[in-house]
């Protein structure tokens, strides 16, 4: 089934056993969803829409283009490689385990990402105008980094940047967790830090204003 430049929507039980194919429009699925013996492919700049409290399994997923978008209320994040990954809509979208990104990732519209005690790695930019939350886990930011809105860690929990300097964090919970500025991440924020890590030795940090650790 291929899903061109328009929106199919479906409301009911979404059973994928074949091949959906999605290039720039968008197939919504407001019923439960499960590909596991199907095959996900984008050709070009499509999304993947996920409103459910029940998905599945995203089957093959394509990791080299395209946009898997979970856009309902409460929800789990499957275990997997997505290329451009949304979280959006409020309730809580929690992790079931390590997910890798390999463009950007975008949290907004009042959720909230729980990485739980796992490990999110995204290559390309991370925009956070909602809530990104941190048990023991680690969000591990390797392209752009903005937060207008939260970041709170739960626990022990590391937001870890390498290779780049963030240009905002947000709100940053003080209480908890670990800011780790890596490798070519120069430009250390202004801000109050519960706990702060800057490694690699032979290369230099700039801070950008005051910066407190508790």
């Amino acid at each position: 089934l291929t899903v061109g430049t328009f929106t199919l929507e479906t409301s009911g039980t979404n059973d994928i056993n074949g091949e959906i194919e999605i290039s720039t429009g968008v197939f919504d699925c407001d019923g439960t969803f499960d590909a596991t013996s199907g095959e996900i492919d984008f050709t070009g700049s499509g999304i993947l829409q996920l409103s459910s409290s029940t998905v599945t399994s995203l089957g093959t997923l394509d990791a080299a283009a395209g946009t898997v978008k979970y856009d309902g209320g409460a929800q789990d994040v499957l275990i997997d490689d997505y290329y451009n990954l949304i979280i959006d809509q409020s309730g809580n979208k929690t992790a079931l385990g390590d997910v890798n990104v390999a463009n950007d990732m975008t949290i907004s519209n009042s959720a909230t990402y729980l990485t739980g005690n796992n490990q999110t790695t995204v290559t390309g930019a991370s925009s956070v105008s909602a809530t990104l939350e941190i048990a023991n886990g680690v969000y591990h930011s390797g392209g752009g980094f903005s937060a207008t809105g939260n970041i709170n860690f739960t626990s022990n929990g590391i937001l870890r940047f390498i290779n780049v300097s963030p240009t905002s964090l947000g709100t940053l919970d003080n209480t908890n967790g670990k800011v780790i500025y890596k490798q070519n991440a120069t430009n250390v924020l202004a801000d109050d830090y519960y706990s702060l890590r800057v490694i690699d030795a032979g290369s230099e940090r700039n801070a950008q204003g005051n910066i407190t650790v508790a």
